[in-house]
């Protein structure tokens, strides 16, 4: 495993199989608002919105 791989729990990735937004269930694991997440990525959070949403 490289340093810098993220492993995630069984409870993110079936929630995220199961349908739910990836953005969406990322942040709830996090407990990052959209704003603070974009913020991290680079990105206004009008666009990271945009990709949440499609």
């Amino acid at each position: 495993m490289a340093r810098d791989e993220e492993y995630f729990p069984a409870e993110v990735v079936n929630r995220i199989v199961d349908g739910e937004n990836p953005i969406r269930v990322y942040c709830a694991y996090r407990g990052l608002t959209l704003e603070q997440l974009a913020e991290q990525c680079g990105l206004s959070k009008a666009d990271l919105s945009q990709l949440e949403t499609g």
